[in-house]
């Protein structure tokens, strides 16, 4: 892949989603191609940030370099999808090409560790405030999955609930017990179990949409990343109101 940041597009014509394939769950938005791809440097940045923090992650490390000396690679548009979904809230049916195929036994235990590290960050980020229940109306409003979560108690919950949706896409079934950190076990050590009985590359067709293990690893740090992103803004305001005074960005959004 040499020094090139590869960009999978999404669009419905309305807007653009991008998922930079070689930073998984790292992604952009824009109403436009342009509008998006610029954003492209920032989240990597953003994401490599965070990612930098650990140990097991420095084999993306290696690959990029430091964030700071990200502005020196270049960018290469690898794929572009066409869907008929809202895009433009974030939903996607892509099956990055990269996701097809043999997931390799280094790779698997990569996103395991990532996702890990993730789902303890989304929680941290959720005690940060005073007031979950507290609903910021700047956020209300409905999008394709029903009403928006407006406040960090129903943005957990949402989380919480799509964590159990994905691992179902491979035949996994749920189970609803414990708290947000320990299903989130619960699904790494279902998905460790499948990677290891199954052919890693199948592809599994469920409701129209084509979806493998290393697709749903993937969606993990994507909806996580969106989620804390837009508690990060809660609190924000939070902070503006004086509800709460300082707080921790473990994702280093901003």
């Amino acid at each position: 892949m040499g020094n090139w940041v590869e960009v999978a597009l999404e669009t419905n014509g309305r807007g653009f989603l991008g998922h930079i394939v070689n930073l998984p769950g790292a992604f952009v938005r824009g109403r436009t191609r342009y509008e998006a791809l610029k954003k492209v440097p920032y989240e990597a940045e953003r994401y490599l940030a965070w990612a930098e923090k650990f140990p097991e992650c420095q084999k993306i490390i290696d690959y990029f370099g430091t964030s700071s000396a990200f502005k020196d690679q270049g960018l290469d548009i690898v794929q572009v999808h066409r869907t008929q979904l809202m895009v433009e809230d974030a939903d996607s049916d892509i099956l990055i090409n990269t996701d097809r195929g043999d997931l390799s036994r280094e790779e698997f235990y990569l996103f395991r560790d990532l996702i890990t590290r993730s789902g303890d960050d989304v929680y941290a980020l959720s005690r940060e405030t005073t007031d979950p229940s507290w609903s910021d109306p700047r956020r209300e409003g409905k999008t394709f999955y029903g009403k928006r979560p407006a406040s960090i108690k129903e943005t957990m919950a949402h989380i919480d609930q799509v964590q159990d949706f994905y691992i179902s896409r491979i035949g996994i079934e749920p189970e609803h017990r414990g708290g947000f950190l320990e299903r989130r076990d619960f699904c790494m050590e279902k998905l460790g179990e499948r990677f290891e009985q199954t052919g890693r590359g199948r592809v599994y067709r469920v409701d129209g949409e084509d979806w493998t293990l290393k697709k749903v690893l993937r969606r993990f740090l994507w909806h996580d990343r969106i989620h804390a992103r837009a508690m990060v803004r809660i609190l924000q305001v939070q902070q503006e109101s004086g509800l709460v005074n300082n707080f921790n960005d473990p994702f280093n959004f901003f």
